[in-house]
Order: C-alpha cells, then structure tokens, then sequence
C-alpha cells in the first residue's frame, strides 16, 4: 500500500465527506482506490484526532453530502434552508406541514395573489406581533380602533389642510400689502420732498 501524507489523507476525508465516490476521490487525489478506502477506514475507527470523535456522525455526514451532491444543492444553499426551515418552526410550521403550505400558496397564487407580498404581509404582522406582544385578537382590535379614530379625524384633518391653504394665501395677501404700503410711503416721502422744496423757493423769494 502506498505511504500516504497526514495532508493527502485529510484531502481524502474531505472529499469522502463532500460526497464524492471512491473513484472520484482517486482521479481527484491521484491516489489508488485501495488505499482511499483505507484511509476512510481509518477514519471510521476514530484514528485522526483532527477530526474529534466523529466515528457515529460520519455516515449521516456522507449520506447528507451525496444528498446534496445529488440534489445539486450548495453547502451555503443548505445552510440557507436550515435557516428558512428554522425560522418556520419558530412560527410553528413543522417540516411536514410545509409542503400543504406550499400547494396552498401555489392555490393562492393561481388565484392572482401576490405570493410574495403576502408573506411579506405575514412576516410584518408576525414581528408587529412579537414587537406589542398582543395576540391575534387584540392586534385586530388595536387595528380598527385606529381605523375608527382616522375615520373621526378624517373631517378634522380636511378642516386643517384648508385652513392651512388660507393661511398661506392671507400670508401671500399680506406681503403683497406690505409692498403696496411700502411703495405709497415712498411716494409719500417724495412728495414731502417736493412739498419742502416749493416752500423753501417761497421763503427765498420772499426775502429777495
């Protein structure tokens, strides 16, 4: 049996673990398929320390791995679903129900629902939920005792936006005043002006 590095044989047990056959680990490693079973042998038994006790994890680790390889799903895909399937169970979905809530969504977008947006909808109630801590029932009451207070400040909120608009158009009315006065007191001042020359001619002719 060939003499194999600590470095060749942990790339063996990587690959083994990828999901990768017997064969393909030998074409991958240049490594004979005699001595890639030996080696996973070995890591069966407990003999690379590297990898911790692993002797009882090790065939549901490769059964996952050649699932996934099958499936054609990435290790970051998996991890994204266990994340999704978690979250789910957090809202109290169980793994067997969620193909029934997936051909019910597949029934509501048949009916020209917006899937998305619905669990968007969903999600938001869940953490408005989770952010008040009211239950179902009181969120709705919460809900339409708003709705009843915006259809009672609704007549309100009318009677302020026109009275907002007269004011705006009083203050538009009011600097146009200000100009006016502005300008008849300028024509004011001059006319004083005229007036005090003319009396001034008087006095000089007066005298003279």
């Amino acid at each position: 049996m060939e003499k194999l590095s600590l470095k060749k044989k942990l790339l063996i047990i990587r690959l083994y673990l990828e999901g990768l056959s017997y064969d393909e680990i030998s074409v991958k490693t240049n490594v004979g398929k005699g001595s890639v079973h030996n080696v996973i042998t070995e890591l069966k038994a407990g003999r690379f320390p590297e990898f911790g006790d692993l002797s009882e994890q090790i065939e549901l680790l490769r059964e996952l791995a050649v699932d996934l390889k099958r499936t054609r799903i990435t290790p970051v895909q998996a991890a994204v679903g266990v994340s999704v399937l978690a979250r789910l169970q957090e809202l109290g979905v169980e793994p067997g129900e969620i193909e029934s809530i997936s051909a019910l969504c597949r029934t509501l977008n048949a009916d020209g629902i917006d899937i998305p947006l619905f669990v968007r909808a969903a999600l938001a109630f869940e953490e408005e939920q989770r952010r008040t801590g009211l239950s179902v029932d009181e969120l709705e009451t919460k809900v339409k005792s708003l709705e009843e207070s915006v259809t009672r400040l609704e007549p309100l909120a009318k009677e302020v936006m026109e009275q907002e608009a007269r004011l705006t158009e009083l203050t538009k009315q009011r600097e146009s005043l200000a100009e006016e006065v502005s300008e008849l007191e300028e024509h004011h001042e001059a006319l004083q002006r005229k007036r005090e020359a003319r009396n001034s001619e008087r006095q000089n002719y007066r005298v003279a």
